[in-house]
């Protein structure tokens, strides 16, 4: 509840300011001037490079002067300012600016959501993860374990063997010239 919280005050603040590096499709095609295609174009452009200034804008094939400062005028006027009761009224009267910020919040919501269930699914895998490798862990043990107990009874069964066979030889040795000496 705490994530989706944080994502949705995080989504409502980055309503307030249009980034050209950043925004979606729709969102720039928000901007006066702007349609699919050259929306299109800048999303194109900035794969391969940053958009950090008018002139950025500039080398967006199809975006001139005046579109370029017609955006800028935009990202300027989409920067979040002081709330008073007129600006926060005129916000809320505007369908454009209702409608963007309901989309907005709604993407927000859905990458929150999006976010929250790949990090639930993340954590269980490697939970998943860590218990197998603990198994395998403990299976790697005990058999190593079992092997050297059958190493160390074979060594101990072949030591009493040995000695067994020289005690018999001992014995007949023994025996042997105890007969010689009668």
């Amino acid at each position: 509840m705490k994530k989706i919280f944080l994502a949705l005050a995080i989504g409502v603040m980055s309503l307030l300011a249009l980034n050209p590096q950043t925004a979606t499709l729709e969102e720039l095609m928000q901007i006066k001037g702007i349609g699919e295609v050259k929306a299109r174009a800048i999303l194109d452009y900035r794969k391969k490079h940053k958009i950090k200034s008018i002139e950025d804008l500039k080398q967006v094939p199809g975006i001139g002067e005046e579109l370029a400062k017609n955006i800028y005028k935009d990202i300027k006027n989409a920067t979040p300012k002081k709330a008073t009761k007129s600006s926060t009224a005129k916000k809320t009267k505007s369908p454009a600016n209702a409608t963007l910020v309901e989309s907005k919040v709604k993407a927000s919501k859905k990458t929150a959501s999006t976010a929250t269930k790949k990090a639930e699914t993340k954590a269980k895998a490697t939970k998943t993860a860590v218990k197998k490798e603990a198994k395998t862990a403990q299976a790697t043990a005990k058999k190593a374990t079992s092997t050297a107990t059958k190493k160390v009874e074979t060594k101990a069964k072949a030591t009493k063997t040995a000695v067994k066979k020289e005690a018999t030889k001992a014995i007949k040795k023994a025996t042997t010239t105890e007969a010689t000496k009668k």
